[in-house]
């Protein structure tokens, strides 16, 4: 698991760096909202995904002046090929500890990426997508 969601995602990180220094360049990682609140079951998941956060916190120190931003996009659950999978028990679940009682939806992740793209503001910052993921 942290060959997969830390290990290899740094490695291309580090890659691309090297040719990107002095152009802008966003590294949007992908978390999980469900990882960081932690839960019964996902604990090697979660310290994946929570690992992360110490990664983005010193790259953004680290590269902030060669103009290079990393983020880390939490999402919770959101209308996708997994929650088809998910059964209506487990689905229903997990909607319910959400403020909004609701899934996230392909369009919300799309706009959070479009903010990203056009600001800066949120550089080194962990941007939640999750509905207000209660956990």
């Amino acid at each position: 698991i942290f060959r997969v969601n830390v290990f290899l995602p740094l490695a291309l990180t580090r890659d691309i760096i090297l040719h990107r220094i002095g152009r802008v360049t966003k590294f949007i990682f992908a978390s999980s909202s469900r990882a960081l609140h932690g839960d019964e079951g996902i604990t090697i998941y979660s310290a994946s995904k929570s690992s992360l956060k110490g990664a983005v916190a010193s790259l953004t120190k680290e590269y902030a002046r060669f103009k290079q931003e990393f983020y880390i996009i939490s999402l919770g659950l959101f209308d996708s090929g997994l929650a088809t999978k998910l059964s209506d028990e487990v689905k229903d679940r997990l909607i319910q500890q959400t403020a909004y009682t609701e899934l996230v939806t392909p369009e919300d992740v799309f706009n959070c990426l479009m903010y990203i793209g056009v600001s800066s503001a949120a550089a080194g910052s962990t941007i939640s997508v999750d509905h207000g993921y209660l956990g």
